[in-house]
């Protein structure tokens, strides 16, 4: 049988979430048993073994007369609720969903009204075996809203007979009515913690070997989802003991030594080694978000450690920590890409090149109009959705020009005949451009956020690039044809682009940065350089 049910908890105290743990033991203690309750949490968290072990405990025969007191209005007992007990077979059936008395019903499959109305003639009768009947509608957000409505006439007024456990992963898509005629338990994601207390515990019982940090690897891996730290526990222990190694291979997950490599060859200014490093967790198919996250979790325990907090697993300083913090942050670094890394690599180039700039002994910082290099003009034609189908000879005239484009980056225009826009608008409403560019491709917004506008004149705007591969991709037709809608929105019309290779500049070179940025410039200057 697989550990997930093997080690399914039966009773409240063996719930591993504190939070819901003591909600529930709560409601026992005061022996005030809601008709509706509303399990609401992420995935895997135990909404169903929670849903279970309130219908288990309901229908224990030792409860039967505190249930009588709280349901039927018999006479007061002084009893206290006691957990379930698996060895009967009643109880045992329960537990394991396989009881007519504790119903479970996929509310993602029986959504319609119909299916609601089906139940209120079903929630009349009493149970056959038992006292309490308990119907557990999973992914309850899936209710048609006329099912909701058809459902909440029966949790206003239901049989005395009847508890409703109400599951969803989606919480706001449960309508306020429903929320309000119900008992609220939050699920959250588990902790490490909780997860590794739960871990050890089935290693226990299976009595293997396990490397304590492999099974924090485990908790870290699976999201906050018992579920899932269970199942790849068990995959990754069939040989009988558990190695960090073993975890990490299997998991195609970064390793510390990766992390220490990155943040040195970064601190070094060696904008090769972070190159080769990259392609080497492409080539290894190493998980993206796991090392964005890892890289997160050293520095900020760097951070705490200077507090006295902890130890330091990077050997950097304060002030650079804080720093890299501040530039690695923002979580769209580690969204999907059509090259794996390719935000964070870019997003690393561009620490470098600004930290080797700021290195630089010479004092000089080129002026604009020195760093922009003159570029042939190239007449791009409007984007296909203005155009009929184009012909042979206008396909292949495209396909040349892209030809041009590639060999030789260039200032890109449209056709004379097109509407054209203001570029000081786009200048003005830059980070709305690009917000949107990387709504739709995030690619293409992550090589904008790396170049920067430095003029306007009329329709046309200069774009100052540090890479010459990036200017090759943004200078791309398919590119201009696909922003050109963003920009029609944002000026009115079309705007004749000129992306140039420049130096890294001074921050005041083409903006008037922010307090932060100038904090973040001044961190840089005293860490990296």
């Amino acid at each position: 049988m697989p550990w997930n049910r093997t080690y399914r908890p039966h009773t409240l105290a063996d719930l591993h979430l504190t939070s819901v743990r003591e909600n529930l033991q709560t409601l026992l203690k005061n022996k005030k048993i809601p008709h509706v309750f509303l399990f609401a949490g992420p995935k895997g968290t135990g909404k169903t073994s929670s849903s279970r072990i309130i219908g288990a405990i309901l229908n224990e025969p030792k409860n039967k007369e505190i249930v009588e007191e709280l349901f039927f209005g018999k006479k007061a007992s002084k009893k206290s609720f006691v957990p379930p007990d698996p060895s009967n077979p009643f109880i045992e059936k329960i537990l394991t969903g396989s009881s007519y008395t504790v119903q479970e019903m996929d509310a993602a499959s029986n959504r319609g009204i119909d299916n609601i109305r089906e139940l209120k003639e079903r929630v009349a009768l009493p149970p056959q075996e038992g006292l309490v009947t308990v119907y557990i509608l999973d992914e309850a957000h899936m209710l048609t809203t006329e099912a909701f409505n058809a459902l909440l006439k029966v949790l206003e007024e239901p049989p005395e007979h009847v508890v409703f456990i109400l599951a969803t992963t989606e919480l706001h898509k449960v309508p306020d009515t429903i929320k309000s005629r119900s008992h609220l338990v939050a699920f959250k994601k588990a902790s490490k913690e909780e997860l590794t207390q739960a871990l050890e515990r089935i290693i226990g019982k299976e009595k293997l070997k396990a490397e304590p940090e492999a099974v924090q690897l485990i908790a870290a891996h699976a999201d906050g989802s018992f579920r899932d730290a269970i199942k790849l526990l068990e995959l990754l222990s069939e040989e009988g003991s558990l190695t960090l190694s073993a975890v990490t291979t299997a998991l195609s997950l970064t390793d510390s030594g990766s992390i220490t490599a990155f943040v040195s060859a970064l601190i070094q200014k060696n904008a090769a080694e972070v190159v080769l490093l990259f392609q080497k967790l492409r080539d290894q198919g190493n998980n993206e978000k796991y090392f964005h996250t890892t890289l997160l979790e050293y520095l900020h325990a760097t951070l705490l450690a200077n507090y006295g907090i902890g130890t330091a697993p990077l050997e950097i300083t304060e002030a650079a920590t804080l720093f890299l913090l501040k530039e690695f942050a923002d979580s769209q670094l580690s969204t999907q890409s059509v090259i794996p890394f390719l935000h964070l690599e870019i997003k690393t180039l561009e620490i470098i090149a600004r930290a080797t700039q700021k290195s630089n002994t010479s004092p000089k910082v080129r002026s604009k109009a020195e760093s922009i290099a003159p570029a042939p003009t190239i007449t791009l034609p409007l984007p296909m959705s203005t155009q009929n189908s184009p012909t042979k000879k206008e396909i292949q005239k495209l396909q040349r020009i892209e030809t041009e484009i590639v060999s030789s980056p260039a200032r890109i225009t449209v056709n004379s005949d097109a509407p054209q826009g203001d570029g000081q608008v786009l200048l003005e409403k830059w980070k709305t451009f690009v917000d949107a560019v990387a709504a739709d491709n995030s690619t293409f917004g992550a090589l904008l956020r790396s170049a920067q506008p430095i003029s306007a004149v009329d329709n046309e705007i200069t774009i100052g690039v540090y890479y010459k591969f990036h200017q090759e991709q943004l200078s791309d037709t398919k590119f201009l044809i696909r922003v050109q809608d963003y920009v029609e929105k944002i000026c009115g019309g079309y705007i004749s682009f000129t992306f140039t290779l420049v130096d890294t500049p001074a921050t005041a070179d083409l903006t008037s940065p922010s307090n932060e940025a100038k904090d973040l410039a001044q961190l840089a200057s005293e860490s990296l350089m």
